[in-house]
């Protein structure tokens, strides 16, 4: 992508002041997301979600259930677990060009559970990618990130072992499976996917705080 497609550079705060570091933070953490066979990566920062209840007299209650039939299932699970992914803190100053890439890191996934109704199509098998809360200004330039991560300048690039961009807007990766027992619901065993996130500026850089959420599903192509 040339400077020349670059976006203007967000609104620049009134109040905010020249500091002598200025510096853009950003964690990433996984969050395991089992609906529908479709698991979330988050990037950024861990918000607390606090359900309260009030009584009310005669007050109908409602639970939703949901599910999906599918012809293949699988678990997605980030190496080491649940715990954050942190890709650090990185100072403004490094973003001096638009497209510059910093703070990079590899995370893999692993894949368990893994069942099909029909093995001969597993030369098909692929990992769908897509950003969940990505503004549409950065999905169009295949980054992902929230409103907050936009106001930023800088946001969340994502790419593959074989270094090929993944859009946010949605990509593919190929999976290599292996099936075991008969033609009929055989399982499977999915060999490990190793992504790479980083810092991508896309504007001027801003002090402040990267968030996206990257959705993981498993399906043909």
């Amino acid at each position: 992508m040339s400077n020349s497609a670059a976006l203007l550079p967000p609104t620049k705060d009134p109040t905010d002041v020249p500091a002598v570091r200025r510096v853009i933070t950003t964690f990433l953490y996984v969050k395991r997301l089992t609906h529908m066979n479709k698991h979330i990566i988050n990037l950024g920062l861990l918000a607390s979600l606090v359900m309260g209840a009030t009584g009310v007299a005669h007050a109908a209650n409602t639970i939703n259930i949901t599910g999906e039939v599918a012809s293949t299932t699988c678990d997605i699970a980030l190496d080491g677990g649940d715990k954050p992914v942190d890709l650090g803190t990185a100072l403004a100053s490094k973003f001096k060009d638009i497209n510059t890439i910093s703070n990079e890191k590899s995370f893999t996934l692993n894949f368990s559970g893994c069942e099909t109704d029909d093995a001969s199509r597993l030369n098909k098998l692929a990992l769908k990618v897509s950003g969940s809360d990505t503004v549409p200004t950065l999905k169009a330039q295949g980054l992902f990130g929230d409103s907050a991560t936009y106001n930023t300048g800088v946001a969340i690039s994502l790419t593959d072992a074989d270094q090929n961009t993944l859009s946010s807007a949605g990509s593919e990766v190929p999976l290599k499976a292996h099936s075991e027992g008969s033609e009929g619901q055989a399982s499977v065993t999915v060999d490990p996917v190793v992504l790479t996130a980083a810092m991508k500026s896309f504007s001027k850089a801003k002090e402040g705080k990267l968030k996206a959420a990257v959705e993981l599903a498993i399906g043909y192509n």
